[in-house]
C-alpha cells in the first residue's frame, strides 16, 4: 500500500471499518491468549518447580501437578532432592486440589513420608471433576531437619478442566 502524503485524506468510512477491525483483533488475540493461559482441558498440567529451599543438610524442591481424565483425577505434589538421596522419612508430601472458580477444596491427601531412602516423592489425592469446571492443584512438601519437620508450600499448577 502507497504511504499517504500531507495532504491526502483517508475516506471517514475506510478509517472506521479499519478501526473495527483492529479493535476485532486485538479483542480475539486477548481472549485467546486469556484462555490459553487460565484453562487447559482433560491432560495433566504442572506448575512451576519452587526451590531450592534447604533442611537437614539437604536441598529440595518441589512441584504440584493437576490431571483429569475420564477414568482419574488427581491433585498431586512432588519433592525431590537436589542431589544425593535423603534418608528414609526425611520427606514429606501432602497434595490438594481446588476448584478454580471458587476455591472450594476438592481432595487433600495425608501427609505421607518417604518409606525408604529417595531421590523424590509423589503422592495425590483423587476427586470427581465436574465436566467443563477448572481445577487446580498445590500442596505443602515436609523435610527434617534433624528435631521437627519443616514445611514449605508449592506454587499453584495451571488450572485443568474436567
Amino acid at each position: 500500500m502507497e504511504a499517504l502524503r500531507s495532504h491526502q485524506r483517508i475516506a471517514p468510512g475506510r478509517l472506521k471499518r479499519s478501526r473495527r477491525l483492529r479493535v476485532i483483533a486485538i479483542t480475539f488475540g486477548a481472549s485467546l491468549l486469556a484462555t490459553a493461559t487460565t484453562a487447559s482441558f482433560a491432560g495433566v498440567a504442572s506448575g512451576s518447580w519452587y526451590g531450592p529451599y534447604s533442611v537437614g543438610g539437604y536441598s529440595y524442591k518441589n512441584v504440584a501437578t493437576i490431571s483429569t481424565s475420564s477414568t482419574l483425577d488427581q491433585g498431586r505434589v512432588k519433592v525431590q532432592v537436589q542431589s544425593g538421596s535423603a534418608p528414609t522419612g526425611w520427606m514429606g508430601t501432602e497434595p490438594r486440589a481446588f476448584r478454580y472458580s471458587t476455591g472450594a477444596l476438592a481432595c487433600q491427601g495425608p501427609v505421607t513420608y518417604s518409606a525408604s531412602v529417595a531421590v523424590s516423592l509423589e503422592t495425590g489425592c483423587a476427586f470427581t471433576a465436574a465436566t467443563g469446571v477448572g481445577y487446580y492443584a498445590n500442596g505443602f512438601t515436609h523435610g527434617w531437619n534433624g528435631s521437627t519437620y519443616k514445611r514449605w508450600g508449592s506454587y499453584n499448577s495451571p488450572n485443568q478442566n474436567g
